[in-house]
């Protein structure tokens, strides 16, 4: 028997503490005195018993409710181990997901008040915002007012030593703000197989996206970490989780590695790995802009009202692309100029442009009058826009010429479907 520093009890008294916390394959322990000859506590205390003691059923309580919890909405990223719950043990949404699979989370749960409610979002637009707030609202109402969530995230350096990274309590309304926050400020169109089929979703990506299209190299199922770089996963996550859950701004080099990638499309073998780095690239951008300027706001809607040289430039690549690609849209093998110099415009934008738009002379005669037309005078008001001496500049362009990119290239497609209905 002795002083049971949890409780302040006498009590039976444990040294051996459980392992297999984060599975039932881990040997790796939260609480240990075993080292009686190294620096487990020696120049601290004179013994293990004035270093910790805790009871016997003190300790097996808390670390069957911890196993537990892991178990039942834990979530492992190669090693790193991360558990939310709510005070209540009521269901909080997941923030590792991306905006398609959070919502389609809450709808599975059938949380809904009634059916004229449920009605009413089923089926929804996933490019439609509307669904994601509708299930954070959803969850909100569920929760009281006192409502609290914990996040604990644990990481063994060793076989034996098992380390809490991460321990916090938030107001669950809170958590609730600060991942609206995330999803809506990152909101971009992202592409995404589901049920075999290719559509888009509007928001952002989740955390295991991110991290293959970051550092993920191409497979037959898409981008993937493969080997020793499947660490990169809980290298990812330990980043971006208080950016999700505690507002913290994006890594720097994060958002300009996006960029880089998102620059260079030909390392990719099939354009959809491309397309998603690219949409990546985009939700980064347009969060790193907010976070410098709240007042700025960008959506995927084309903004003709912007005469930002980075933005601008964006949109005159995405036109020549448009052009080339119209005139052998079956060849799908073949790469614009647009895309072959996509690297070097953004280093050069100004040199660069003189090429692409000598390369795209003989294109613009395969094409009919009126659409050759269209895009001669569409590249004629774009270059109208630029502020005197900007067009000039051979300075390289930052990342919002991503985002000019992808709303005139998504325009022009729209449009593009829309006349060939």
């Amino acid at each position: 028997n002795g002083l049971s520093y949890l409780t302040g009890n006498k009590e039976i008294i444990a040294y051996l503490h459980p392992k297999k916390i984060r599975n039932e394959g881990d040997g790796a322990k939260l609480l240990s005195a075993n080292d009686e000859t190294n620096f487990t506590f020696r120049g601290r205390f004179s013994n293990k018993e004035e270093a910790l003691s805790i009871g016997y059923e003190d300790s097996q309580k808390a670390h069957n409710a911890l196993k537990w919890m892991i178990r039942r909405q834990g979530r492992s990223l190669n090693g790193l181990t991360l558990v939310t719950w709510e005070s209540d043990l009521k269901e909080l949404p997941d923030w590792g997901l991306d905006t398609d699979g959070f919502c389609d989370a809450y709808e599975a749960q059938d949380l809904w008040e009634n059916e004229e409610e449920k009605e009413s979002y089923e089926g929804t637009n996933p490019r439609d915002a509307s669904r994601f707030e509708a299930a954070i609202f959803g969850y909100g109402r569920k929760l009281d007012f006192q409502s609290q969530m914990m996040l604990m995230a644990f990481d063994a350096a060793t076989t034996g030593r098992l380390a809490m990274m991460e321990c916090q309590s938030l107001m669950s309304s809170t958590y609730l703000e600060n991942l609206k926050s995330w999803y809506s400020g990152c909101g971009w169109l992202h592409p995404k197989f589901k049920d075999k089929t290719f559509y888009l979703y509007y928001g952002m990506a989740g955390i295991r996206d991110i991290a293959n299209a970051l550092y993920g190299v191409e497979t037959n199922e898409g981008l993937a970490l493969k080997g020793s770089n499947e660490k990169m996963y809980s290298e990812v996550c330990k980043r971006l989780l208080p950016c999700i859950v505690n507002r913290r701004d994006i890594p720097e080099d994060m958002v300009r590695l996006a960029v880089q990638k998102a620059s260079n499309p030909l390392a990719y073998e099939k354009s959809y790995n491309w397309e998603r780095i690219l949409a990546l690239a985009c939700s980064f951008v347009k969060k790193k802009r907010i976070e410098k300027c709240s007042e700025e706001e960008w959506t995927v809607a084309l903004k003709k009202e912007c005469d930002n040289r980075n933005y601008l430039y964006g949109r005159l690549l995405a036109v020549a692309d448009r052009v080339e690609y119209r005139t052998f849209e079956k060849e799908k093998n073949r790469e614009t100029n647009a895309k072959r110099f996509m690297n070097g415009f953004s280093q050069q934008p100004f040199r660069t442009w003189r090429v692409i738009e000598e390369r795209l002379q003989p294109y613009f005669m395969k094409l009919p009058v009126q659409e050759r037309l269209y895009y001669s005078h569409l590249i004629e008001e774009i270059c109208w826009q630029f502020k005197d001496g900007e067009f000039e500049k051979n300075d390289s362009l930052d990342g919002l010429y991503l985002l000019g990119y992808h709303n005139q290239s998504y325009a022009l497609r729209n449009k593009s479907e829309e006349e060939e209905k």
